[in-house]
């Protein structure tokens, strides 16, 4: 599990080299929809491709504790965090705001765990 997170985290942190954003702007602010597995991306839709459902899954990896033989930082973890924030403020369509909530409150640790509700 750890060098696949591992693999994932490695791909993101270099994901910038093909995408460089614009001045001033975070290092995940190129991720979008238009994705493919070279790293680069094509035919995106700022308005539609640059999303909570598909930004903020792209985050996940960055709650583990694995940290690509010491290449994630801490600035890279907090730069994947407020990329998914502003992703998930700024959408205003339902299915991309519930993901967005829903991938926030896992990146922040506090998703409920069903398994410790008390019945």
């Amino acid at each position: 599990m750890q060098a696949k997170i591992d693999n994932i985290q490695d791909y993101y942190n270099h994901f910038s080299v093909n995408n460089p954003p614009v001045a001033n702007a975070n290092m995940f602010s190129t991720i979008c929809d238009g994705l493919v597995p070279a790293g680069t991306v094509s035919n995106c839709d700022p308005g539609s491709g640059h999303n909570s459902d598909f930004v903020n899954t792209a985050m996940c990896p960055y709650v583990s504790i694995f940290d690509d033989g010491q290449q994630t930082t801490g600035a890279i973890r907090r730069q994947a965090l407020e990329e998914a924030v502003s992703t998930t403020v700024e959408n205003d369509h339902y299915y991309q705001e519930s993901i967005g909530v829903y991938t926030m409150l896992f990146l922040s640790g506090n998703f409920p765990n069903p398994m410790t509700v008390p019945r």
